[in-house]
């Protein structure tokens, strides 16, 4: 023995139990599509939501068998004011999102990017990649609102359309921690630990640019 709790690196059971629960859920919803089950979709407009593919019916489930079908009031508003601010930019991003691509603004700036010359389409197809990543805050997010984009940016009769296609994974995933909904989404996780250190929203954005730039 001698060995405290605190300097183990395995986490304590109840997270671990926590996270058995969600995954196990997650585990039994894609079995559940791939025998068959019809999947239950949400459509809005041109987009769609399918309920079993999101990770939140096993969170939603996880959390009442572990509150014993009773949740805490009182933890229930301390998790929405931890919450509130990254789910209402996430909001924000997200709508701004739509509204580039809706708008015409990305296709405009597409036609504008590919009459320019080889060498400023080499420079602007990683820029417009992070700049989707930043958007959206998703990997997955920023690809599907840059991907078509990059594909038209791709010299015709090269071959490239498959790099360009990698770069702008590439660079919408270098960007993602630089979002400030994902940089929000930190800083409530981290909670009180984060204010100890000193970690701020303008902090870890600058070293999120930083980083995204060298790289």
């Amino acid at each position: 023995g001698g060995a405290g709790t605190e300097g183990s690196l395995v986490p304590p059971g109840s997270v671990l139990s926590a996270y058995g629960l969600v995954l196990g859920g997650i585990a039994l919803l894609r079995a559940a599509t791939a025998a068959g089950l019809p999947s239950l979709e949400l459509h809005a407009g041109g987009a769609s939501f399918a309920l079993l593919s999101s990770p939140g019916l096993p969170l939603l489930a996880a959390a009442l068998l572990l509150d014993r079908g009773r949740p805490n009031g009182a933890d229930a508003r301390a998790s929405l004011s931890r919450v509130g601010r990254p789910l209402l930019a996430l909001t924000g991003f997200v709508v701004l999102g739509r509204l580039m691509a809706d708008s015409g603004m990305i296709a405009e700036l597409g036609e504008a990017v590919a009459g320019a010359p080889p060498l400023v389409i080499a420079a602007a197809a990683p820029a417009l990649g992070m700049l989707g990543g930043f958007v959206t805050g998703s990997n997955v997010g920023g690809n599907a609102l840059m991907m078509p984009l990059q594909e038209r940016l791709a010299p015709d009769g090269a071959g490239l359309d498959v790099w360009f296609a990698a770069l702008q994974n590439s660079a919408a995933g270098h960007a993602v921690f630089t979002s400030l909904p994902m940089i929000m989404l930190i800083l409530a996780v981290a909670g009180d630990r984060a204010k100890a250190g000193g970690v701020t929203e303008h902090g870890l954005l600058r070293f999120g640019l930083g980083v995204a730039g060298v790289v």
